[in-house]
């Protein structure tokens, strides 16, 4: 018997649909969910950056962990690019959120210039503030993510603009 994954109900081994909800079945006996899946390989390919970890201190990544979490947050990546300067560990996160905030700077600045110039305007302007809504909802993803990986002791670059380094 195979049982759907969404509605609970068991039909036949030999069906192909879900005799309640008019579910696909995949070969495992369960709804199919194709659209899922491809979510899921889209996202972990995005999100599946290079892995830095293994070529840092563990003792180094405990002892500054607190001055790398504050490298995604915003200005305040200025105080682990001085004050941690000898942290592999901490360099390394230093250098990806000075690049994020760097594009946060150019972010910022063309944000201001095109709604001065276009924001007024009757379907353009509200055009570019949505685009510009999304854009820096990616950034803020970005530093979540940033934070996200130094909460769990790794070294991961960003995505898309994890490969510009601007400190070696």
């Amino acid at each position: 018997m195979r049982t759907c994954r969404y509605c609970g109900k068991q039909s036949s081994d030999d069906s192909k649909f879900c005799t309640d909800c008019g579910a696909a079945f995949d070969n495992s006996g369960e709804k199919s969910n194709k659209t899922s899946t491809d979510f899921e390989g889209q996202a972990k390919a995005i999100f599946d950056t290079p892995d830095h970890t293994s070529k840092m201190d563990p003792n180094d990544i405990y002892t500054n962990k607190a001055m790398a979490l504050l490298s995604y947050l915003g200005i305040l990546v200025l105080i682990p690019l001085f004050a941690a300067k000898d942290s592999a560990y901490t360099r390394f996160h230093a250098s990806q959120g000075l690049t994020l905030f760097i594009v946060e700077i150019i972010y910022t600045v063309l944000n201001r210039l095109i709604m001065a110039i276009f924001g007024k305007m009757f379907i353009i302007g509200p055009l570019f503030s949505m685009i510009f809504l999304a854009l820096g909802l990616a950034l803020l993803g970005l530093a979540v993510f940033g934070i996200i990986c130094v909460v769990q002791n790794k070294a991961k670059e960003l995505p898309f603009i994890g490969s510009l380094h601007i400190i070696k």
